[in-house]
């Protein structure tokens, strides 16, 4: 939605609709029509405009969080673009401040554990932190060395969780949102709903209950079926329609696993 092109009626029914909800999160947008570094002047500025506009939305309707990709330019190396990131995130987090608002950047380019870590700790604003998503672990493949079939041994699952608690540690408290869904098994293909994969969620839990961390957990889900498939039917759920009432079943189903997992997860303070 992009609020200013709305009628009245429309924003009047949206913020309705959206105080409903005691926590509001959104997600800025990202893809690769979206070049805030390009260096064709016009490119740049349009997707900064974007942006821009995209946390004004999401001031609109009360997020505190606004989460969003690291939007580097395609094969520009992250210390030849890491002064422009910099800069952006920076000039992005101020606007963010202006609403009340924070600005999460997620675990995604450039799928080195160590660059990013780096990256939202230099950024150093006080509105500017780390997005988690538990699906994304794969795509740091320097850190993670776990490839083809090594990927359904123990061990391999063991380092995919390892991996999720040193991203929490490496941000410590600028950790301020999480996106929840799961790895499917046979090819650690993510967003499945949480409790049908291969992640530690009581260990991630136990970790984040003696943190500092307070925020969301948004369950970011695109599979609701399809989980425990392998070869040679595990590509149907990028081919086939979701099945009616999956999505409902699979919401119930992740808030029963959810709060039996929670309440096993010893805490020294308030969930």
């Amino acid at each position: 939605v992009v609020v200013d092109r709305l009628t009245p009626a429309e924003k009047v029914r949206l913020r309705a609709l959206v105080r409903r909800f005691r926590r509001v999160s959104t997600h800025l947008p990202y893809g690769p029509e979206l070049r805030p570094l390009a260096a064709d002047a016009a490119i740049r500025e349009k997707s900064r405009r974007e942006l821009h506009r995209a946390i004004d939305d999401s001031g609109f309707w009360g997020a505190e969080i606004a989460n969003i990709h690291v939007l580097s330019e395609p094969g520009l190396a992250y210390a030849d673009a890491k002064p422009a990131l910099l800069s952006l995130y920076r000039e992005l987090g101020d606007h963010a401040a202006r609403l009340g608002l924070r600005l999460a950047i997620e675990t995604t380019r450039p799928y080195r554990m160590a660059d990013y870590l780096d990256l939202v700790a230099a950024i150093d604003h006080p509105q500017v932190g780390g997005s988690l998503d538990t699906g994304h672990i794969s795509f740091f493949r320097p850190e993670l060395g776990v490839e083809g079939s090594a990927r359904q041994t123990p061990a391999g699952i063991r380092r995919y969780n390892d991996m999720i608690a040193e991203f929490v540690s490496g941000l410590g408290p600028r950790l301020i949102h999480l996106h929840i869904d799961d790895v499917r098994p046979v090819d650690w293909r993510e967003h499945f709903v949480p409790g049908t994969g291969i992640v530690d969620w009581p260990r991630l839990f136990a970790q984040l209950a003696h943190g500092p961390y307070q925020g969301i957990l948004a369950a970011e889900i695109l599979y609701y079926d399809g989980a425990a498939d392998s070869a040679p039917n595990h590509k149907r759920v990028f081919t086939q329609r979701t099945r009616d009432g999956a999505p409902a079943a699979g919401l119930r189903q992740m808030r029963q696993f959810l709060e039996q997992t929670l309440a096993n997860v010893p805490t020294a303070g308030p969930r």
